[in-house]
């Protein structure tokens, strides 16, 4: 892996240990410091169990890891002794898919992790995503761009306490139609897609997932 310094993400342990009280006492296991580990992840029996799983941490691209193909999720990394194989502190694409899990929704709290190389606009669902898929997930939350911390927890926080059904189309336009004539409470879609309804007022737009507001609709905020 490419030598660097990454930051702290201190929105990280709030946001899963919010998530963990939706779910009561003692049901949620939480690993984060020294116990977030790539060999922890590896191993844990807990994980093959688990129905829902979040890796809230550092994605990085394939470009960023200096392993061709390979994007990664970043662990708390070993001591210098103990580095291996095993454990050298990154979860790559080709290790998230022999994880074996059997989890119906995973995501990943992570910059990128839709994006297989260095390009934002790269193939949807490729990279991290399909690798998870491959390593037993059966639906996924992923980023393709650079998020935000403090937004990131916010957003998985409103999330987890929601009661949602996830409902696959074939591309964004049935999903549109559905929404529109009411089949559907929400949905997440392209500014592109939505801003017509949006300026029509047959749509409300909660919050666009970037960084700024879009100039087009500069009245709806991000999260």
């Amino acid at each position: 892996m490419v030598g660097c310094a990454l930051p702290s993400l201190p929105g990280t342990k709030r946001e899963l240990e919010a998530i963990g009280a939706q779910f009561g006492t003692g049901k949620a296991l939480i690993k984060t410091g020294d116990q977030a580990t790539e060999s922890g992840v590896k191993t844990s029996a807990e994980l093959k169990q688990a129905r829902f799983v979040v890796f809230s941490t550092h994605g990085l691209l394939a470009s960023e890891t200096g392993l061709k193909g390979q994007p990664g999720l970043v662990f708390t990394p070993p001591l210098e002794s103990k580095k291996g194989a095993v454990d050298d502190g990154l979860l790559t694409a080709s290790e998230a898919s022999k994880l074996g899990m059997s989890a119906d929704f995973v995501v990943l709290s992570a910059c990128n992790t839709a994006a297989s190389d260095g390009g934002q606009g790269g193939e949807g669902l490729s990279g991290l995503a399909k690798a998870l898929f491959v390593g037993g997930a059966r639906c996924l939350m992923v980023s393709h761009w650079q998020v935000n911390d403090a937004a990131t927890a916010e957003l998985i926080k409103t999330t987890a306490r929601v009661d949602m059904t996830h409902i696959i189309y074939r591309g964004g336009t049935p999903a549109m139609n559905d929404l529109i004539a009411g089949h559907l409470p929400m949905s997440f879609g392209t500014v592109g897609q939505a801003l017509p309804q949006y300026k029509a007022g047959v749509l409300k737009a909660p919050g666009v997932s970037s960084e700024k507001r879009y100039p087009s609709i500069p009245d709806v905020p991000t999260f």
